[in-house]
């Protein structure tokens, strides 16, 4: 098991920026780990009107959760994983947000809300620690 990860975060920071530096904590945080190659981010959240509609006509899903971890463990195909700032900071997610999450969890996938980067990686961790089908 990987040692106890600590970040502080910008708490005087928009919105947009913590959720943004939280991802970017993820990243630190997990790299060296075997699965961290796999673990890929979504973006949606800092797209300006007119990158939404590009992204959109690109194929983006508005509401789809900010991380995807590929990789089969215990019973589960997958994680994803929509990430928010942490608390107080995070919001609830937003109706399409859970409707994602739920059509994950449907398809055999494990599907969480993390609130910070502490949230995520421990979410990670725990996961992978099912049992990987992949190499370490």
């Amino acid at each position: 098991m990987a040692a106890s990860v600590r970040w502080t975060p910008n708490v005087a920071a928009a919105p947009i920026q913590r959720e943004r530096a939280e991802a970017q904590a993820v990243i630190k945080l997990t790299a060296g780990r075997w699965w961290a190659r796999a673990l890929h981010h979504s973006p949606n959240e800092e797209l300006s009107s007119a990158g939404r509609q590009l992204a959109a006509s690109q194929g983006t899903k508005k509401g789809f959760p900010d991380w995807i971890l590929p990789i089969q463990a215990g019973e589960y195909v997958g994680l994803v994983i929509e990430l928010k700032a942490m608390r107080p900071y995070g919001k609830h997610p937003t109706r399409e947000q859970r409707a994602w999450l739920e059509w994950f969890t449907e398809q055999g996938w494990l599907a969480k809300v993390c609130y910070g980067a502490e949230d995520a990686i421990a979410t990670l961790d725990a996961y992978v620690a099912l049992g990987a089908g992949g190499q370490h």
